[in-house]
């Protein structure tokens, strides 16, 4: 008897255990999206939405959102950016970051860590607070605020199509420390920086608000079980945005509609000839064909 009751508490439990470390928006404004995996269009990144792997977060001119996990981890996408929560068999949490502005604060999580790809290089973390901006071009610029973030070439797997930034340069990890920077430009190796570059210096006014936060997000930290977890995400991506979304961020996350063939006309067969047959015409020094029976009769 004690045995079912323990067994049925675990069968309870359980689902929220395996919610521990899913990731949900906690604010947005403005233009901000989820463009979930399978799905023809985004939604509107309402808060509370629980987020899956496969989801393009976006945001539009204007507009940011925040997403949070209860380990203490903080994320912030600023406006025209395409960030995806990648699927990782590995043991490693994976983002990408397509385009835009990151500003994070990433919890120490040595089962965990995290990892964010970029168009020209991954960002391998395991707790610390950074700034991460890709521009159209794929360049990156990196900043880091407290800790130590290290820099990696892309990997097979990782590494975009050729059209969008190239074919990854080959180069060493690069460790960048607090309060020093990085620019990687496609094709060509990192280049390490002492400060955080000037482009990013004013994101850094954003961590006091994000520090401030953070434990009042863990403390309040509700977990759900996976069915309720579930009927909230259906609910929140029934809705559809009224926006338009720019063609920089669309051409990045957009899913690839497959190629429609080119519809097979029926063949007509070719109209019956109105021209009668003609007889056979002999040729020279053929004796004349034998007269049918009924002009022989005439004769």
């Amino acid at each position: 008897m004690r045995r079912l009751f323990f067994l049925s508490i675990l069968l309870f439990v359980a689902p929220a255990l395996r919610a521990e470390s899913d990731f949900r928006v906690v604010s947005s404004s403005g233009s901000a999206a989820v463009w979930p995996a399978g799905a023809d269009a985004p939604s509107p990144a309402t808060d509370g939405l629980p987020l899956n792997a496969g989801d393009r977060l976006i945001t539009g001119r204007g507009g940011s959102l925040e997403l949070a996990a209860p380990n203490g981890t903080l994320i912030r996408l600023e406006e025209k950016g395409a960030l995806s929560l990648e699927d990782s068999p590995s043991r490693w949490t994976a983002f990408r970051l397509q385009l835009g502005r990151l500003i994070a604060k990433f919890a120490p999580s040595p089962d965990r860590p995290y990892r964010v790809v970029t168009p020209v290089a991954v960002a391998a973390i395991r707790g610390t607070e950074l700034v991460l901006d890709v521009a159209e071009t794929g360049k990156l610029e990196g900043g880091v605020v407290e800790g130590e973030v290290a820099f990696e070439p892309l990997t097979e797997s990782e590494t975009p199509p050729a059209d969008e930034s190239g074919e990854a340069g080959v180069w060493s990890e690069q460790r960048v420390a607090t309060s020093e920077g990085i620019q990687v430009e496609p094709n060509q190796a990192p280049r390490r920086l002492a400060g955080i570059p000037p482009l990013l210096t004013p994101a850094l006014a954003s961590f006091p608000s994000i520090r401030e936060r953070v434990p009042k997000l863990r403390d309040n930290w509700r977990m759900l079980p996976l069915a309720e977890r579930e009927s909230l995400r259906r609910g929140a991506l029934r809705e559809r945005i009224r926006w338009d979304v720019p063609r920089s961020i669309r051409d990045r996350v957009a899913p690839a509609r497959p190629e429609r063939p080119a519809p097979v006309r029926p063949v007509r067969p070719a109209p019956p000839s109105r021209v009668h047959p003609q007889p056979p015409r002999s040729r020279p020094g053929t004796p004349p064909a034998a007269p049918s029976r009924p002009e022989r009769d005439r004769r």
